[in-house]
């Protein structure tokens, strides 16, 4: 991704955010949980800090599997209308969590390897 300023928004039973600034040409991790919740799953976004030895890391990969990124060429037309019709909702949630009325978690610059 290009370097600069990003927030990742992930939404199921609740919203979770993650605020970051990101430096080209490192690599930066985030662990996603979904777990049950009451009607529907929740889902985490859990920045992995500088602090997480390299050791542990590789473990981490190894575990997750496969590492994924977005090839805008497949995205399709439905999906297109889907995030254009759900755009408006999710920058309402933004102000929201940039006013501080929703919590979100923090990817510090210094956490790309």
């Amino acid at each position: 991704m290009p370097e600069g300023k990003y927030v990742f928004v992930g939404r199921m039973e609740h919203w979770s955010f993650l605020k970051s600034e990101l430096e080209a040409g490192k690599e930066y991790f985030v662990i996603v949980t979904v777990t049950m919740g009451w009607k529907a799953p929740h889902v985490r976004l859990i920045p992995l800090g500088s602090t997480v030895k390299e050791e542990d890391l590789e473990t981490l990969k190894t575990q997750a599997g496969t590492f994924l990124e977005l090839n805008e060429e497949v995205v399709d037309e439905k999906m297109k209308k889907h995030f254009k019709k759900t755009l408006p909702m999710i920058e309402t949630a933004i102000d929201e969590m940039e006013a501080g009325r929703l919590a979100s978690r923090v990817l510090q610059k210094s956490d790309g390897r």
